[in-house]
């Protein structure tokens, strides 16, 4: 999966890999993505909470890399929590900048 997801990085730094940007609501693809990965948390016995701002506009991406990326940052909060701990995955709307953080 690493080395699948470096040879995406090389292939779209290169300009080989054309993202098909689309509006999406993002907050529904983080719920989602979140079921997916359930199990693994349950694994660890790890509780993951996550918190999607009411507010949010649909964000032009792609959805596919906004699934793998979402996919990566879920798998390393879990390898990166001590078991029985405690996840938060937070998406907000930047009221400055328009922009969505997810964190």
């Amino acid at each position: 999966e690493i080395v699948t997801n470096l040879l995406d990085l090389a292939r779209l730094e290169a300009g080989r890999i054309e993202l098909v940007m689309q509006p999406l609501d993002l907050g529904a693809l983080v719920q989602a993505t979140a079921r997916e990965f359930r199990p693994l948390f349950q694994n660890a016995n790890q509780q993951l909470t996550v918190i999607i701002a009411p507010d949010l506009p649909a964000a032009l991406c792609d959805e596919t890399r906004a699934f793998q990326i979402l996919g990566n940052l879920l798998s390393n909060a879990s390898k990166y929590t001590q078991r029985d701990g405690q996840i938060d995955l937070r998406v907000d709307l930047m009221q400055e900048s328009g922009e969505i953080q997810v964190s």
